[in-house]
């Protein structure tokens, strides 16, 4: 019975600490990489905030680490998986709409990997 108990875990443990890794690895190349991140950058953002459109970039990079990090870490995993589907539709609408469509698409995905997280954490109250 203990054994069916660890397995039933592990699809929670898995798609927790996934998407934690993966805003943990976007956030973190915001820093390291920031001119690969330019390019996917929907220029109507830039232009709403009285920033650069790097810094911009690197806020929204420090967002996804603290995400990525409350997720690996299984904290506050409900709030920070609705947190992150948000987020993310908010970027597949931006990639949508500058015609990045298979890009839309993946992150598309990844908002379901959020919400299917949010709904295990959701479950295991």
């Amino acid at each position: 019975m203990e054994r069916l108990k660890q397995l039933a875990r592990q699809p929670y443990v898995i798609a927790t600490t996934g998407l934690g890794l993966v805003l943990l690895i976007a956030g973190f190349t915001k820093f390291t990489h920031l001119d690969v991140w330019m390019g996917y950058r929907p220029v109507f953002v830039s232009e709403m905030l009285p920033l650069t459109a790097e810094n911009v970039m690197r806020a929204g990079g420090v967002f996804e680490l603290a995400l990525g990090a409350l997720l690996v870490a299984r904290k506050r995993v409900l709030e920070a998986s609705l947190v992150s589907a948000v987020w993310l539709a908010m970027i597949t609408v931006a990639m949508y709409k500058i015609g990045l469509w298979t890009t839309a698409l993946r992150d598309l995905g990844i908002v379901f990997l959020a919400l299917t997280v949010a709904v295990m954490a959701y479950e295991r109250r």
